[in-house]
């Protein structure tokens, strides 16, 4: 999965935090073997792919799993306008240029003209000089991104035609017809579910694994689509509405089992015991 979508790397992260906190809380000698062979394949996993990694830095300069990172970075800066902040004035003038030209699709254009004309190094200062130069700008460019993305569906899938985008193809009746959870239900979601791992764990000194793993890879996914992609956040979300199907539902058991079943329950006994009194 992650060769073939590289934002799917933070996967490794979020697996070797959980094996630790396994192999950290669980006293089954029997589980603990389980982890052990977990933590290897997945350790073999990871030294294939800094390999991999190593070779790219070697062959394109960038120690990273694909280019597509140093694209969408590009973009990004270009399309918050924050680019013009940079302290390389050259690479400012050049993508002005494209701007304002009459071309077709001018952002993208500005963003492979620098992809291609200028080195690793140079991209870099220039991107960060503008993130750091224009960090309230960039900022509110993200912030206003969540509150336009918070009104659509996860399910929506935007068909860009970059030659005209008049004709921009928009498939969201049947998807958001058989799935009508938008952005601001699963944000909501989050909190909730971020709520109730805190109470278990502070309060009851547990820690609900299927919840927080589905919440971390939610999380993580949701994280890299909306701060290091430009656009169609919903074609790298789809990944996870599988694990919102599942939260939902678990989620409510959980909250249902955990509040309402047991003051239920705790009303019943007292009940009882007050019956037996008399």
């Amino acid at each position: 999965m992650v060769m073939t979508r590289p934002a799917g790397i933070y996967l490794y992260g979020a697996y070797l935090v959980f094996w630790i906190l396994k192999l950290l809380t669980e006293k089954s000698k029997l589980f603990i073997k389980f982890i052990k062979y977990g933590l290897v394949s997945l350790s073999i996993t990871i030294i294939l792919i800094l390999a991999y990694m190593y070779q790219f830095k070697n062959q394109f300069g960038m120690f990273s799993i694909s280019r597509i990172s140093d694209i969408n970075s590009i973009v990004l800066v270009i399309d918050s306008g924050v680019y013009s902040k940079s302290n390389n004035k050259i690479i400012i003038k050049d993508i002005d240029e494209v701007l304002n030209s009459d071309i077709e699709v001018p952002l993208w254009i500005a963003a492979d003209h620098v992809r291609y004309n200028y080195s690793i190094t140079e991209k870099k200062k220039f991107l960060n000089s503008a993130k750091k130069n224009g960090f309230k700008d960039y900022s509110e460019y993200f912030i206003n991104k969540i509150i336009l993305l918070s009104k659509d569906s996860i399910g929506v899938i935007y068909a860009f035609n970059y030659y005209d985008l008049n004709k921009d193809l928009i498939i969201n009746s049947f998807v958001f017809n058989f799935f009508p959870v938008t952005f601001t239900f699963v944000f909501y979601l989050l909190i909730i579910s971020f709520i109730y791992l805190l109470i278990k764990l502070f309060k009851k000194k547990e820690i609900e694994w299927i919840v927080a793993a589905l919440f971390s890879i939610i999380v993580g996914n949701l994280f890299l689509s909306i701060f290091f992609a430009p656009y169609e956040c919903q074609r790298l979300v789809v990944t996870s509405i599988p694990m919102v199907i599942i939260l939902i539902p678990y989620l409510f058991i959980e909250l249902y089992n955990s509040f309402y079943k047991k003051n239920t329950n705790a009303v019943k006994g007292r009940t009882k015991k007050g019956i037996i009194r008399r």
